[in-house]
This record gives C-alpha cells, structure tokens and sequence, in this order.
C-alpha cells in the first residue's frame, strides 16, 4: 500500500513523534511511505527507515505559504498517485480536503489533541472520510464540537517502537556519553522531565525546578534533566541557573530540544511528565509521575492506570499539579530500592508491551484504510439506494452501513447514491454520494445512468405509518421500472397493510420488481397472500443488522464512566417510543395507562431481580420524551442514555442482561449480541422477528400487562445461559443469510448466475 502522511513538521513533539514511529512501523508492515512536511529534526530518522520525505511549508496558515503547500500536495498526489492520504494536523488536512474533492483519494484525518474551536475553524476543519485519535476523550471532543458520526472515528493509541526504547538503552555507549558530556554525577537520583517547553506545556518543569532544595533535602545528590525547547525555554533555562546558583552545583540540567530521548531516560531513575513521553518512559522500564499542564495523577499505580489510559496519560479533566505534590511523590519513589523500582518498572514495560506498540498503531490504521473503498468523485451512482435514511433513527441508518459495507465487501469499486433527508449530512456520515429523497427530477435523472434501485431495508412497504409514506416507495419503484431499471427489495418486512387499496397497489408494483429478499418467514406469507409468485424471485434471508460490528470495548467503557453507571449492579435495555395508536385503537392501553403499566412492571422487574433499566431513546425526536418522563418516576439507579450509534448500542447490550422494547432494531441487535429479548408489540414486524429468532412471544398492550412483562423477565433471567447459547447459534445463522442480501443485488448488476433461492 502506498500512503502520504502529511503532517505540519517533523520536529521534535508528540505529534511529531507519533507520525515517524507509525511511518516506521507502515514501512514494517509492507508499505510504501512518503511524508510532507516543513521539515525538522526527523528527517534523518525517517530516512534511516527508508521514509521518503517532501518538504512543504505545511505549518503555517499565511497565503502564499498555504497555496505553495496546495500546488505541491497537487502535483504530489498526480505523480505518485497514493492508496491513502492520512493527513495529521488541520492545515494539512485542511488542504488535503480541497484536493481530495477535487481528485479523489482515499482521505483520514488523525487528531492528537484539542484545537482551539471557533465558528471559522469548525468550519474550515475537514475531518476526511475517517478520522483516527489517540484517546477517547479527544474522540468524545470531536464529536462534541465537530458533529463527527462516532462511527467515523477510530481510537488507536499513541505507538511505541519497543526496540528503541527498552531497558537495555542504559548499557548503550551512547548513554555513557552523553552522562559524560553533560557531566553527570556518579551515584545521583536522576529526574527526567520530557516535554514541549512552550507557555502551555512547561507548568512541571518550572515546579520541579522550585522543588529540588526540598528534594536534595530529601533524597541526597538529585540531578533534574529538563529535556525539550520552545518559546518558554529561555525563561525555564533563567529559573534553572539561578537554582544552581542557589545550591552551589549544578542541580537542573536543560538540555533543550533533543531526539535522543531513549538515552535521556536511559540516564533516569524516574520520570516524570505527561502524554506520548510518559508511554516512552514506561518502555524503557521506568517508574514514572503523571503530571502536566492539563492535570495531574501522581504516580502511576493499578488504581490510577484507567485513568491515564482514558485520558491518553495526559490527565486532562484532572487538578492541576503542584509543587508539594511533586515533592511527595517523586520522595516516595526515591525512597525505595533500587530493586523496587525495577519491578514497578518492568510492570510500566509490560503495559506497554500488551497495549501501546508502534505494530498496534499501524495495523489499527491498516484497518481504516482498508475499511474505504478507492474513491473517485462520480457523477451518477450504479445503485440508488432508497430508504427511510436521515432521519435519525438508530436502526434505519445502521442498515444503510451495513448494506454499504456489505455490497462493497462483494464489489469493492461499487458507486452508490442514496436517496436521503439531510444529504449533505448522510453524504459526510457514509462517504457516498446523497439526493434529497423527495427530489424527483434529480431522482430520474440518476436512474438514467443507473444498473440497480435498491429498496430497504426495514419495513418500506406497509400503511401502518401512513398511506402517504407507502406511495412514496411505490412511486421511486414505479419511476425506477418505467425506465428500465431492475429494482431488488432488500431484506424488507412486508405490511402491515390494512387498506385494501394499499394492499392492491403494493401486490401490482411487487409483481414488477426483480429480486426481493425478507429479514422473518411473515414476510414470505404475506406476499403470497398478496399474490406475489414466492418461487422465482424471493428469497428469505436476514436483517442486515446481522453484519453489524460492535464499538471497541473502551468506547462504551468511556460512554459508561460519566453516566453514573454502576458495574456493581445488574441493568437490562429499555427501548420505548411514541405510538399513535395508545388510546386510538379498539382495546388498546390509553396512553397514560400504558406508561403506569411500564413503570409498574420496571418497578416490579427491580423488585424481584435487582435489574434496573437503562432507557435507550433510539430515535431521539420520537422516543426521547417518554423515555424521560419515565426515567423519572423509574427506581433509583436507572440511567437513561441518548444519541449512541447502533455499534455503540451493540456494545452495551453485550454487557446487558436482557432487552424490553418496542423498538424491532432493538430485539435485533439483543440477537446479534446473544442476549434475550422481549418485545411490547406495536407493530407485527416485531412479533415476526421475534418469532423468527425464536425468543419469547412478544407483550401486546391491550390489557394491564405489567404482571406479565415482570413474569417473563423473571423467567428469562432463570434459563438466561441456555438462551445465549441458542442465541449466539442463531446469530451465526442470520449473518451467514444476511450477507447473501449483498450478493443476490451484485448479482443484478453483473448478471452473474444467482445462487439457489430458498
């Protein structure tokens, strides 16, 4: 693979850093890796590891320095032609942006920090088709401030190459030199602090500086080595001299900026700072002190470490350090023996090893690249995709992932349109090209050049919602075969439909349509109720929420830790939602009744099992309002958490006991993480899928059912293993099903023979 890191400089810093160890880990793996940058004290370094390097003046914002970086980047990208742009820093991506619209290129973006926001920077930022951060805190940032899709963002870590920083640097000649030069003491207590000596970054070293007569005092001869420059170097260097003078030797070494930083720890018996320089001193086997700018932890402890690692060991939301504190610490580690700090500093190796290796970053970032497909900008897409996209809704807008991934996993180089709401925004979520869907003029125009309208998935066909709703998806199939275009339903639920009009004017527009695949076996039923020959052109397969992909564990860590989650205690999903016809149909709960019932029966589930009940808004405009409301009268503990993505919601339901719901992409990502599922039927698509998926009979509210809901999460918790076993073998059966949706579809578009149909 061939990769372009643009990056501002290759200086000395933790950015800097965190781009040479991944150029060189890239080259490990395999690939072909070029920088740009204005250049800087890696050079030399990057060239030893056969990195090619383009030098642009890609760190500053001025206009003629930004159009020579544009022109450059330009006539760069034209003659090697890159598998992948990852561009670190927002004036490189910034640019990279411009051209990646323009030529089109496989386009990440990295944040390694917080930026300063305003609504010019917001909006001038471009955060590529993904975007790779070093922490989840920084991802939460983007999302926060940016409005990035948290599916977009993959966290990776801060690398460390183990090889060039290891214990056994301290027995180098390079190490013994530089002791030498610097005129080190034989037998002194040896503090490194590592860090940018800029106004934002130097708060420790000046405190160490004003701690040492206490830690002389303390500790004997100690030696301070200040290791980084900047523009508030000359002032630290000033506070130094004057210490030395102070105590008559020479105490406070500044060394300034340097990039042989495994020989300065090497000279360490502890460290102490923050960020990518606390990972390298841990490698070399170093007890260290987590203290900065942002905030402090003190020494690093098994108590303290998820702390650190959430924050990328740069303590931010922590107090901020102070000179006591620093003195208490760094007296404590120096106290003990030599033997004991090596055993605290082979455990900091040993985190290291199993959590931050250089290899661990290039292969995180080997997998976004290789998640997106080459990208050329098009005009007009081979498949139109027609749903209910863009509306906020958790399970519509996984299924278009899922749908994406899975027909580009069987056709790499597929163009695709989406017919959406919001389509600039649908347009930056999933890297595709977006039409409003209730422009149809654009709509016909697209289908002129098109090979294949796929409609779905979810229940598309059906006048439960509205009759208006049905004739909009009949309309986009009947415009698609009025110009010859195949049309494939993919993995849809069929009905309800209650109207006899609607059921005729959905049976006549079925019979036209070329391939159609269903997600439950009610499905299948209805359509050939409906006189829809089942034979020739169906086939049953699955929800393609049944490829989904969990988040990483540590994200729903994070989410988890500022919701006042207690993993001490037992939690199931509550999904609710708004439904029209609470007190408008005949026997139907009344809306009041119905949200007593439900607070009865999560009072009554907390009661005899413990459990309390996480409420899962899963289509915020519509489900947010009840869920709060009952939120508030539920039993004390319950949580309540909003805006999570369907990989999110995945990731928590696994660490769930069950789910309850209204909502059908609930009941089916419970399957997919094998935990059991009961359904409160709105809608027969539930109590299909429930069927289908062989868990309980769903909960029909047209009667006092609270009773009823606790009796059966009670008896659900009973047989609790028995079900994941089963369930985790029915998961693996709709997935294998659910990626045959992609291939039936490919299938259309090349006319390839299709498989046997069930």
């Amino acid at each position: 693979m061939k990769i372009l890191l643009p990056t501002m400089s290759m200086d000395i810093g933790g950015a800097e850093t965190h781009v040479l160890e991944l150029s060189r880990a890239l080259v490990r793996a395999g690939c072909d890796v070029t920088v740009a940058s204005c250049g800087g004290a890696y050079l030399p370094a990057l060239a030893s590891a056969g990195v090619k390097h383009i030098t642009l003046p890609l760190n500053t914002k001025r206009p003629l320095a930004l159009l020579r970086s544009y022109f450059g980047l330009r006539r760069l990208l034209r003659e090697e032609k890159f598998d992948i742009v990852h561009a670190h820093a927002r004036i490189p991506a910034f640019l990279c942006g411009i051209l990646h619209r323009q030529m089109g290129f496989r386009f990440v973006t990295s944040a390694h920090a917080h930026f300063r926001v305003n609504a010019w920077l917001r909006s001038a930022s471009d955060w590529g088709e993904r975007t790779i951060t070093i922490s989840d805190d920084i991802k939460q940032y983007l999302i926060d401030e940016y409005k990035l899709p948290p599916d977009n963002i993959t966290t990776t870590i801060n690398g460390i190459d183990m090889a060039r920083f290891s214990p056994a640097t301290a027995d180098a000649p390079e190490t013994a030199a530089l002791a030498a030069s610097l005129g080190l003491r034989e037998g002194s207590r040896r503090i490194v602090f590592v860090s940018r000596m800029d106004t934002d970054c130097s708060l420790v070293a000046e405190q160490l500086i004003e701690a040492a007569p206490a830690l002389c005092e303390k500790c004997g001869d100690v030696e301070i080595l200040l290791v980084g420059g900047g523009n508030d170097f000359a002032r630290i260097c000033t506070l130094a001299d004057a210490a030395n003078r102070a105590a008559g030797k020479c105490v406070i070494h500044t060394l300034g900026r340097r990039t042989d930083i495994e020989y300065c720890l090497a000279l360490a018996d502890l460290f102490v700072g923050v960020s990518r320089a606390t990972l390298e001193a841990m490698a070399v086997g170093l007890p260290v002190v987590v203290a900065g700018n942002e905030g402090w932890l003190g020494t690093l402890t098994e108590d303290n470490l998820t702390d650190a690692m959430d924050t990328n060991f740069c303590c931010r939301g922590f107090a901020l350090p102070r000179t006591d504190w620093l003195i208490r610490d760094i007296s404590a580690l120096l106290s003990l023996s030599r033997d004991e700090r090596a055993a605290i500093g082979a455990r900091n190796r040993e985190i290291i090893l199993t959590h931050y290796s250089a290899e661990r970053t290039a292969a995180d970032c080997l997998a976004v690249y290789r998640s997106l497909t080459p990208f050329a900008p098009y005009r007009r897409g081979e498949v139109i995709i027609s749903g209910y996209y863009g509306f906020g809704n958790i399970g519509d807008d996984s299924l278009l992932a899922c749908i994406l991934e899975s027909l580009r996993t069987v056709y790499p180089d597929l163009r695709v349109t989406v017919l959406a709401k919001n389509p600039r925004t649908m347009r930056e979520r999933f890297a595709v090209r977006c039409i409003n869907r209730i422009n149809l003029p654009a709509i016909a125009r697209e289908m002129r050049g098109a090979k294949l309208l796929i409609s779905g998935g979810g229940s598309l066909l059906q006048d439960n919602t509205s009759t208006k709703s049905l004739i909009y998806y009949l309309s986009i199939i009947g415009i698609a075969k009025r110009l010859g275009l195949p049309v494939m339903l993919y993995a849809n639920g069929i009905g309800p439909l209650y109207r006899p009009t609607n059921r005729k004017r959905a049976a006549k527009a079925l019979r036209t349509i070329d391939r159609i695949t269903l997600r439950d076996p009610d499905s299948v039923a209805e359509l050939t109720t409906l006189g829809v020959d089942t034979e020739t052109t169906v086939t049953l397969t699955a929800d393609p929420a049944f490829t989904l992909t969990p988040a990483p564990a540590s994200r729903i860590e994070y989410i988890l830790a500022g919701s006042g989650y207690d993993p001490a205690k037992s939690y199931y999903a509550l999904s609710l939602r708004e439904w029209h016809m609470l007190g408008a149909a005949t026997g139907m709960l009344g809306k009041a009744e119905f949200e007593a019932e439900i607070i009865r029966a999560v009072t009554k589930i907390h009661q005899k099992t413990g459990m309390l009940p996480i409420f899962i808004p899963m289509q915020t405009d519509l489900d947010e309002p009840i869920c709060r409301r009952l939120l508030a009268a539920a039993p004390a503990g319950s949580l309540l958490l909003d805006h999570l993505t369907a990989a999110e919601l995945c990731a928590l339901l696994g660490r769930l006991s069950l789910a309850v719901g209204m909502r059908l992409h609930l009941m089916i990502y419970a399957t997919h993480m094998h935990i059991p599922a009961i359904g409160i039927s709105y809608d027969p698509k539930v109590d299909a899928f429930l069927d289908y998926a062989m868990q309980p009979k769903a909960i029909r509210p047209d009667h006092p059912f609270a009773d009823e809901l606790a009796a059966q999460v009670e008896a659900v918790c009973t047989n609790r293993d028995e079900r994941v076993t089963a369930l985790a073998q029915r998961d693996a059966e709709f997935a294998a099903l659910a990626h045959q949706n992609a291939a039936l579809a490919i299938d259309l578009i090349t006319n390839r023979q299709s498989p046997s149909h069930q």
